[in-house]
């Protein structure tokens, strides 16, 4: 009976908060929001306003004093009490005197000359006719003269001076303790945490003038001041200890935080619940954590994004009251998650071509800003295709995107697949059925059959000369016992090998010219044919082929996803694979990537095969959070679903993610990286 009670008293005390707090119309992302959101979720608020301010650093801290175009630096020791204040100050002071002319205009030439040295706290001081270039004040003997042994050392000559200093009025002032003067400014600036009365404060501290006070500003992450109004509001109240209510107090007090930024029109926020936090109470900080970007909504309210918002009750890890949902309060009261990206906004259309289009899509979410770049080719146009090309006429070299359009004479380019640093694809590409280069891992790749099929699959590879003698590999030096594949997609010539080896030139299937011994010298490869280069027990496999010998070569290719033998025109790998049969799935274990490319948000590139034969390709922009964020590979492979994917596999990112349509980039890379490989689109 007792538990009930407090069951139903909870219940009217959160019911209230939500009324009292209005706190439903946060979901919105109003300009406010996006602001906050994109200044890394911090929040200033008024924390002190009066003439003394005193407390004690938690840990040892720097406080800066500014004045004008000047900076004092002053280590500040933890556990010891500090007081700032405004009142008029007279004390003995030193100064460290630079220099002395009757000529100002020296003087200030000196004067610039050390700032852009890096020293700061230089002043001009007019005696007589004199003008004295000095550096200070300094309110401690010992301080000015460890500064004067620094000038010195550095080929400085100087004396310091005592003088008499005047704080200006309604300068801030800073003591140690109570009496031992340390300096002046129109503001201190300093990073907690710090203690004040009983309360612990983290964050950043600003203290300036604000007429005959002054006024301390504290800036704090929004989840620490959240933790502090649940410290000083719920966990007083017994009932209220357990995971449950806390998330339920975090999402009312977040939703009537992001009231406050919406309707505000200050920098500065009024935060009267918030009372510092100790950081004790764990408690707290998971129920916060645990339920982050979730707050509450009236659903009547937000009509345009009705569609895109999801309850999300009984979501959140933990037990309690927030796992059974605040219609317990009100049927009109609906939990919102935040993070979910706000509904896709078409920024721009445009038909590129019959049958190929291009958009540029934004969406916003708790996690910051996201901008897609979409081009969408219908395959079923006959005169419009899609093709993988090499950067240069080798498989070293690299170039920027538009300058692979331009001449290749494309209509349009995504870049394609990784490569190393020299430009050399790292993975599997073939180009009118002669291999590239080979496979790894037997990741992910793009594939068009030579019936013009569009597959997107996991592809193994086995070749053979004459049907009987395998190939080892292709474009790559061989190892001590290997059968390699140079073809003119190489270089012009083969590499130096410097081994026992024997060297076939075919041209027009049949044998040219045969080399045995060490090859130390660079062979031409033909255009029309190819070299064998056999090493180790393989050198005997190939004696046989003399001058004049026809020779055959075939490539057999079989998918590993679906078991199909394919007959392949053209092929790049890059991977994982995002999608299969029109569900998430991602392969990137399975395709052995490191967590540089599976972990976190990032600028990304991918293409993706709908039902009715369209491949769709997607750039999104990244690590510019004031612009796109970037995308997870579950995000882009939800992206691609919504898309109307029913296949997809990733491209290669970061830097090196782009679309050029017509000569242009179209998306905004942070940075422009030039490619190994892309995947073209043209005219036939």
């Amino acid at each position: 009976m007792g538990q009930n009670l407090n069951r139903r008293v909870l219940w009217i005390v959160l019911f209230l908060l939500i009324i009292t707090f209005s706190s439903a119309r946060t979901a919105g992302f109003s300009p406010p929001i996006r602001e906050f959101i994109r200044g890394n979720k911090e929040l200033s608020f008024e924390l002190h306003r009066g003439q003394n301010f005193v407390f004690t650093p938690v840990n040892d801290i720097t406080a800066a004093i500014y004045e004008g175009d000047s900076i004092e630096k002053i280590k500040l020791k933890a556990g010891v009490e500090y007081r700032v204040g405004n009142q008029e100050y007279k004390n003995s002071s030193f100064l460290i005197q630079i220099f002395a002319s009757e000529d100002r205009n020296n003087i200030e030439s000196i004067r610039d000359d050390l700032l852009d040295e890096g020293f700061s706290d230089l002043s001009i001081i007019k005696e007589d006719i004199l003008y004295k270039l000095v550096k200070g004040p300094y309110f401690s003997e010992q301080r000015a003269n460890q500064a004067a042994e620094n000038l010195i050392e550095q080929g400085k000559e100087v004396w310091i001076r005592r003088d008499d200093y005047i704080a200006e009025k309604g300068d801030i002032l800073l003591y140690e303790s109570q009496d031992n003067f340390l300096g002046s400014g129109a503001s201190i600036n300093f990073e907690g945490p710090i203690i004040e009365g009983d309360s612990r404060y983290p964050g950043l501290f600003s203290i300036k003038r604000a007429g005959n006070n002054m006024r301390i500003v504290n800036t704090l992450d929004i989840n620490k001041i959240l933790c502090g109004i649940l410290e000083n509001r719920v966990a007083r109240l017994s009932i209220y200890n357990n995971p449950g209510s806390y998330q339920t107090g975090a999402v009312i007090y977040r939703s009537a935080l992001l009231k406050k930024i919406e309707e505000s029109q200050k920098d500065i926020l009024d935060i009267a619940d918030y009372k510092g936090w100790s950081e004790d109470n764990k408690l707290i900080k998971e129920g916060v954590e645990s339920t982050e970007a979730y707050v509450i909504k009236e659903k009547d309210g937000y009509k345009d994004l009705s569609a895109r918002i999801y309850s999300v009750l009984g979501t959140v890890q933990g037990k309690g009251f927030f796992e059974e949902g605040f219609n317990e309060i009100s049927s009109d009261i609906e939990v919102v998650d935040l993070k979910e990206p706000r509904p896709h906004n078409v920024i721009n259309n445009a038909r590129v071509a019959l049958g190929l289009d291009y958009s540029l899509i934004q969406s916003y979410s708790w996690i910051g800003p996201r901008s897609f770049t979409v081009l969408e080719l219908n395959y079923n146009f006959s005169n419009l295709f899609v093709e993988p090309v090499l950067t240069g006429n080798s498989l070293y070299s690299r170039k920027a995107l538009q300058d692979i359009v331009t001449e290749k004479g494309a209509i349009a380019a995504v870049n394609g697949g990784y490569f190393d640093a020299r430009g050399y694809p790292l993975g599997l590409m073939v180009k009118g059925g002669e291999v590239i280069s080979e496979p790894i891992y037997n990741r992910t790749a793009l594939v068009i059959t030579e019936d013009g099929e569009i597959i997107i699959d996991r592809l193994d590879w086995e070749g053979f000369i004459n049907d009987t003698i395998d190939i080892k590999g292709v474009n790559r030096p061989p190892g001590s016992d290997d059968l390699i594949i140079f073809n003119r997609y190489y270089d012009e010539e083969t590499p130096e090998i410097h081994k026992e080896a024997r060297l076939i030139v075919v041209e027009n299937d049949t044998v040219a010219e045969v080399h045995h011994g060490i090859i130390d010298f660079n062979n031409i490869i033909p255009q029309n044919g190819y070299v064998i280069a056999a090493t180790g027990d393989f050198i005997s496999k190939v004696f046989s082929l003399l001058p004049g010998k026809e020779v055959g070569k075939e490539y057999n290719f079989s998918g590993l996803v679906t078991g199909d033998e394919y007959a392949v025109d053209s092929a790049l790998s890059a991977g994982p694979r995002l999608l299969k049969e029109g569900e998430v799935f991602i392969t990137g274990q399975e395709e052995k990537f490191q967590d540089d490319i599976l972990q976190g948000r990032a600028p990304r590139s991918a293409v993706g095969l709908t039902e009715d034969n369209k491949l769709i390709f997607v750039t999104v922009d990244g690590r510019q959070p004031e612009f796109s964020i970037g995308v997870s590979l579950k995000e882009l492979s939800e992206l691609l679903k919504e898309l109307g994917a029913v296949e997809a596999m990733n491209l290669d990112g970061g830097d090196s993610a782009g679309m050029v349509i017509r000569n242009f980039l179209v998306n905004n890379p942070r940075s422009r990286r030039e490619v190994g490989n892309s995947l073209i689109i043209t005219r036939e």
